[in-house]
């Protein structure tokens, strides 16, 4: 999850032991299997261990377990899309 606090600095916050994440080489997105092309789904920031594996496991389908990226490679992502909108 995302947050802000009072003086404009951003949190992040774990979604599944709801505590901040202090380094974001300690975080991880986990999202679920089998998005099509087209949709969009919500995916869940958690601490990398056993919090990573219960939000894993929390977006389980039918098409198997949810998947996960590294927090930095998702920012590199974003990141890439603020450049193809610019």
């Amino acid at each position: 999850m995302l947050f802000m606090t009072y003086d404009d600095q951003p949190v992040l916050r774990c979604a599944v032991c709801e505590k901040p994440i202090m380094l974001s080489a300690e975080a991880a997105v986990a999202y679920p299997r089998g998005i099509e092309p087209g949709e969009m789904h919500r995916v869940s920031l958690a601490h990398k261990g056993a919090c990573l594996k219960k939000a894993v496991a929390q977006l389980a389908n039918p098409h198997g377990h949810g998947l996960t990226m590294e927090l930095l490679e998702y920012g590199d992502r974003l990141r890439g899309l603020h450049k193809q909108s610019v």
